[in-house]
């Protein structure tokens, strides 16, 4: 084994690079976690993503759209429910209460807070003033808050609560947990319901949601959804339970457009998440989008022939909330001048199918 690798094997962050949207396809060009690692660790290779040093300072989690990087997440939905849950970094250590003492706070991203919130309750972010005043990094707790308002989850952001002060911290933990502030009790509560916490979020998985949106593409081509889902699919389901929430507020998800299409299929047969789809019916072809499967990964932009897909704003909580196939592109159906093969194109006076129009 290489000294590469067992530093990777002791870095901070799990990377699972059968998630990566280059591990999909050659023709994927996104490299966000290359481009913000502020170490230069991160590399990829024949679509292998590797990670040789780690600080952990979680930008690559914030980055990457296909959970290909993973820190302290899945620790966070095993800590006990009897209470709040309290994240501080792990550079300020306590001795003695029930706090999860992560990498960096840096790591969560607004829906990780807002999943956590609903499932404890209450989210404690403890980002100690003179901790986070010697950090080189550019997070900031509260900024996760106003993220929550801007996806219409202000509920969840009235439940996310930053403390500053270590005085502020001890008191809320010792008003909540009250007995539980010694580590020996602490330890003995959270062995006790470490198995029923991970048995809940089993049930509450979103198999379900992912079973449904498969029957609404094609079965026959359906992937197999292992270990991640969608963001969208996630913000799908806090929608659901999400009280007063305003279905025409705009968010600040991407929304997929097109210019024109000739209806090739190449985004359809290469989606990872089988968000696009083409249907020819009655002389003519549709091209349809689903916001709420889709990942934003990008790969349907990379390998358009026509480069007509583009990112665009204009989601609203009623888009996520209640999702639909949004038309994209409407083609009539042509008969090619030259080869004489039935064709579709948005574009007006097009006579010669893409094959005779390259090659002739």
């Amino acid at each position: 084994m290489q000294l590469s690798d067992l530093i990777a094997m002791a870095a901070p962050v799990d990377v699972h690079p059968e998630r990566c949207i280059r591990a999909f396809s050659p023709r994927a060009t996104c490299s966000k976690c290359v481009q913000l690692c502020p170490n230069g660790s991160i590399r990829i290779d024949g679509g292998v993503v590797s990670v040789d040093t780690c600080d952990g300072c979680g930008r690559c989690i914030q980055a990457c759209p296909h959970d290909v990087f993973e820190m302290d997440f899945p620790a966070a939905l095993k800590m006990p429910q009897d209470g709040p849950l309290i994240i501080c970094c792990r550079r300020h250590v306590f001795s003695d209460m029930p706090v999860l003492a992560a990498n960096c706070l840096q790591q969560f991203t607004w829906l990780e807070l807002a999943i956590l919130v609903e499932r404890f309750g209450e989210v404690v972010l403890f980002a100690d003033q003179a901790t986070c005043a010697d950090c080189d990094f550019d997070w900031f707790p509260e900024g996760q808050q106003m993220l929550l308002e801007r996806y219409g989850l202000s509920a969840y952001a009235e439940k996310l609560r930053v403390i500053r002060e270590s005085d502020e911290v001890e008191a809320y933990l010792k008003a909540h947990f009250g007995d539980l502030n010694t580590r020996r009790a602490y330890m003995k509560n959270q062995l006790g319901h470490v198995r029923q916490a991970a048995e809940k979020y089993t049930r509450q998985s979103l198999s379900g949601y992912l079973d449904a949106f498969r029957e609404t593409v094609h079965p026959e081509r359906a992937l197999v959804f292992e270990k991640t889902q969608s963001q969208a699919l996630l913000l799908h389901e806090l929608y659901e339970d999400a009280p007063e929430r305003d279905p025409a507020q705009e968010i600040p998800l991407q929304a997929l457009t097109n210019t024109h299409c000739r209806f090739c299929r190449s985004c359809e047969k290469l989606c990872p998440w089988q968000a696009i789809a083409i249907v020819e019916e009655e002389g003519r072809a549709v091209l349809a989008h689903h916001d709420v499967l889709c990942a934003r990964c990008g790969l349907c932009l990379d390998i358009c022939p026509e480069h007509g897909l583009h990112w665009d704003r204009g989601l609203t909580v009623e888009n996520i909330a209640a999702p639909h196939w949004r038309v994209l592109a409407e083609g009539a159906a042509r008969e090619c001048e030259r080869c004489g093969e039935i064709f579709y194109t948005t574009e007006e006076g097009q006579i010669r199918c893409a094959v005779c129009r390259n090659k002739y």
